[in-house]
């Protein structure tokens, strides 16, 4: 595993293995750590691109849009060369995926704890934000995770939808974590996830 920090784009990454790359984004007060336990069990099938997102973990700079996230992602990818992405996003980082393959050629995108839709989420963390950036973040965070639904959506190897910009995009019904109190329904099993998270990959190497 290599780790870097690219500083046009001001964000740090872990990459790792060969063949078709993977994006990795993690959610809101987390870091790139969180995928590890997924990374690991890739084995280095492909090519996995853990990234810290901006003001988290060793990346610098100021909180800003989703949309300014997914152009900061795009300017690291491009200078590593990389192109159309799978791209795996958890929580918020969700719709920075699909913000992405909105605006740049992407094989596909994987939601995780995230509907498709997430306005109703991002006004909610604005309402609570100053909350959040308050010594009282503690008592407030839990309750905002314990409010969210805890089905996930993963794709694998369902038909893909081609956007005009040429991102794939595959959904599978909803799939229960196990535990309705886990936050990282991802991570309760690690193997599960990257077995299902392979043949999607697969699927969108063949998609086109």
């Amino acid at each position: 595993m290599a780790t870097a920090t690219d500083l046009q784009a001001g964000l740090a990454y872990d990459i790792e293995g060969t063949g078709t790359p993977v994006v990795f984004l993690h959610g809101l007060t987390s870091d790139r750590r969180t995928w590890r336990p997924i990374i690991e069990q890739l084995d280095g099938a492909f090519t996995s691109i853990a990234i810290d997102l901006p003001a988290h973990g060793d990346s610098g700079g100021e909180p800003a849009s989703l949309k300014a996230f997914a152009e900061r992602i795009h300017r690291l990818l491009h200078s590593l060369g990389v192109e159309r992405p799978v791209v795996v996003g958890h929580s918020m980082a969700a719709g920075i995926a699909g913000l992405y393959a909105c605006a740049h050629p992407a094989r596909g995108i994987v939601l995780v704890d995230q509907a498709t839709e997430v306005l109703p989420f991002a006004q909610m963390l604005h309402q609570v934000a100053p909350m959040l950036r308050g010594p009282a973040s503690g008592q407030v965070w839990p309750g905002i995770e314990n409010s969210r639904s805890r089905a996930w959506r993963c794709s694998a190897g369902r038909p893909a939808t081609v956007s005009a910009t040429g991102s794939a995009a595959c959904r599978t019904p909803r799939l229960r974590s196990g535990r309705a109190t886990d936050t990282f329904v991802h991570l309760v099993d690690p193997g599960r996830f990257a077995t299902r998270l392979r043949p999607f990959v697969e699927h969108c190497d063949q998609a086109g």
